[in-house]
């Protein structure tokens, strides 16, 4: 779910604005569903019977939640039978906080959150409170997220980047999501891209702040930052580390988005505005070029730990030495979809011989599209040669024990 944040430009006081909102039958229009002449549903509460304070930027933060729920007719649509394709239902909620003498929303909506202020207030009012970061603030966390030297973010002494688990690139031509995490084969199906990247779109990323440690953990977010159009942020609130994971559910939620909007995302930012090495090369004519090339090594470097990680998880030493030679193989291979392929279809190789599944392992080094130069290999022969003794010592073994249970079979009999 995205979330987006607001300004309200009444002038109005926080206080005034959530009473206006509560007493909705004082203003409010029901709208009816003309095929059946029943009330459409409106109904908005307020979730804690006090505002609530919160220490934000070293500073009290006065806030609420405001949840909603209301329905409305779909245009052009007033005459369908189904009552779900005449009318739909937004439900959700509003964090509402006062910034200074400012009230001000996050919004669980990004493309929507206007017309529901609109909506829930009564009047038209409010602003987005952009960020206004840029896309290469996204492509420099990119870089951050696998700078694999566990330094602090620039300017700061104890917020890191721990890992990124995926991001989405957009060029002239074509949209791709590269997860960072998970299956090594979703990368390399895509690894091409980086030579030719437009700009990075969407970054999610793990934020760890070592200041706010909680009983000696460190206070761990997982965002995602995204701006095709206007920006959006997530939050994983499952994944969430530190001093608010045994808060009520809606308490804990509104705490840690406020946190995570209103004081982590301005601390990456500055964090970034700080970083002289990365603005320098932002003044270069060919900046574009050179930060695709950043990402792209960074990329290749984190493929290979990851694989050789697999490799060396639940394989024999015999598998580790072959897979790594024919992994330099492929390293060697110019042409970059070449090499991408290559990786991905070794991947499922080594997935195979990890599942133990011997047969398909065997079966698939005789039938993917591998490069000559790795099947003519000494190192994939012996791949295969190794996968057919197993094969065979599996069949020699299901035959030795079949004809045990035969043998104890006919000894009942008799």
């Amino acid at each position: 779910m995205g979330y987006s944040k607001w300004i309200d430009n009444t002038q109005k006081t926080m206080d005034s604005i959530i009473e206006n909102i509560l007493n909705y039958e004082e203003w409010v229009n029901i709208e009816v569903d003309p095929f059946d002449n029943t009330n459409l549903l409106y109904n908005v509460a307020k979730i804690f019977g006090e505002n609530q304070t919160l220490k934000v930027n070293n500073k009290d933060l006065l806030f609420n939640v405001i949840k909603y729920e209301y329905e409305s007719l779909r245009i052009g649509m007033s005459k369908k039978l189904l009552r779900d394709e005449r009318v739909q239902r937004l439900s959700g909620t509003i964090i509402i906080y006062l910034d200074g003498e400012t009230t001000k929303y996050i919004v669980d909506r990004v493309s929507m959150a206007s017309a529901i202020l609109k909506k829930i207030n009564n009047y038209e009012a409010q602003f987005m409170d952009s960020y206004n970061w840029s896309d290469d603030f996204l492509m420099w966390l990119t870089s951050k997220a696998l700078d694999a030297s566990g330094a602090p973010l620039e300017g700061t002494k104890a917020i890191f980047l721990d890992t990124i688990s995926r991001f989405k690139c957009e060029t002239d031509d074509r949209l791709a999501v590269i997860p960072a995490e998970g299956e090594i084969s979703n990368f390399l199906r895509t690894l091409p891209l980086l030579s030719d990247i437009g700009r990075v779109s969407q970054v999610q990323t793990r934020v760890r702040r070592e200041n706010r440690a909680s009983k000696g953990q460190p206070e761990i977010f997982e965002l995602s930052l995204s701006k095709s159009g206007n920006e959006c942020v997530s939050v994983e609130f499952d994944t969430y580390c530190g001093m608010y994971m045994y808060d009520p559910e809606e308490s804990q939620k509104a705490k840690i988005l406020l946190v995570a909007m209103l004081e982590v995302i301005p601390q990456l930012l500055e964090a970034y505005n700080a970083d002289g090495a990365w603005l320098k090369e932002k003044g270069n004519s060919s900046f574009d070029v050179v930060t695709s090339i950043m990402v792209k090594e960074k990329f290749l470097i984190k493929l290979k730990e990851k694989l050789e990680y697999e490799l060396s998880n639940n394989l024999s030493p015999a598998y580790k030495d072959i897979f790594k030679n024919i992994w330099s193989i492929i390293d060697s291979l110019g042409d970059a979809q070449e090499k991408a392929h290559a990786q991905e279809d070794v991947r499922y190789i080594i997935k195979a011989i990890r599942q133990g599944n011997i047969d398909r392992a065997s079966f698939l080094t005789g039938m993917l599209p591998l490069p000559e130069i790795i099947k003519a290999s000494e190192e994939f022969k012996s791949l295969q040669k190794t996968l057919l003794e197993k094969l065979r010592e599996k069949s020699k073994k299901y035959d030795e024990e079949n004809n045990k249970d035969v043998t104890t079979h006919a000894g009942n009999l008799v």
